[in-house]
């Protein structure tokens, strides 16, 4: 099982995007359950992608739009850290 450090900068991004959209954040909430249990879990669709903020760093699929960018914590085992939250552009 691993546990979940969320930054300032996801927990604003998150805030933002769910702010009126009660299902994304259920979606949301259910891929980080997954994450917990397994961050390679094949339905997350994990992959390397290049970040302008992030450098290089894992993302996962929400759903077809929205997307997690996250990494995992080198200080402590079984521990991620997450980024952002957002759309491809996050990418950016």
């Amino acid at each position: 099982m691993y546990t979940l450090h969320f930054l300032k900068t996801f927990d604003k991004s998150l805030s933002t995007l769910t702010k009126k959209n009660k299902l994304l954040k259920k979606k949301i909430e259910n891929t980080l359950v997954m994450m917990m249990q397994n961050p390679s879990y094949p339905s997350l669709r994990v992959h390397k992608v290049e970040t302008k903020k992030y450098g290089r760093r894992w993302s996962v699929s929400v759903d077809q739009k929205i997307r997690i960018i996250w990494d995992f914590d080198m200080q402590k085992a079984n521990c991620i850290v997450l980024l952002d939250v957002g759309s491809h552009t996050i990418y950016k």
